[in-house]
């Protein structure tokens, strides 16, 4: 009977290993940067999309507290919203420019909220960090096509005026000339 216990266990085991590396995969592929932090601060998970979007050069800040590698803007940010879902409780969400590397401006959207165990009772909070730089170049392409769209209509418009004139006055002239002139 041990033996069909130690077995089971190791069954078990096996199976708690490929959910965890599951879990892992399905965070690390997420487009967006997942930043996890206890109550105090210290990260508890983070992807490697958070490290390229925050400009973090490694990956050794687990336990390490936020303010140990954030620094500048996006470490303000984050420590008001940090407090504000501690004090609040309820979703926050910021937009703001970040540098993360010499010569790159990255738009970010940052969302945060309380992360909770099974009891409910609040272990940390969860940190979605979104490059917006796409969805503000999409904006600023629409802009552009309805810029175009207004010259294109208002050049055919200021076109078609004086042309509707020389046609009208050449009319007017057929109309008063005999046929042998």
């Amino acid at each position: 009977s041990q033996t069909a216990i130690a077995i089971e266990n190791q069954d078990l085991y096996a199976q708690m290993n490929h959910s965890q590396m599951f879990l892992t995969n399905i965070v690390e592929s997420i487009s967006n940067g997942i930043l996890v932090t206890d109550m105090n601060g210290d990260v508890t998970l983070l992807n490697k999309n958070a490290t390229a979007l925050l400009g973090i050069k490694s990956q050794k800040v687990m336990g390490k507290n936020y303010k140990d590698f954030l620094s500048g803007a996006i470490r303000k940010e984050v420590e008001k919203i940090h407090a504000h879902i501690m004090d609040k409780g309820y979703v926050s969400e910021a937009m703001i420019s970040h540098v993360p590397y010499k010569e790159v401006n990255i738009a970010m959207g940052i969302t945060a909220s309380r992360l909770t165990d099974r009891n409910r009772e609040v272990i940390g909070v969860i940190f979605i960090f979104r490059d917006m730089s796409a969805s503000k170049e999409i904006q600023r392409l629409k802009r552009l096509d309805a810029m175009k769209s207004e010259f294109v209509s208002n050049v055919s418009h200021e076109i078609r005026t004086p042309l509707s004139i020389i046609k009208s006055y050449t009319e007017a002239i057929l109309n008063q000339v005999e046929q042998e002139d």
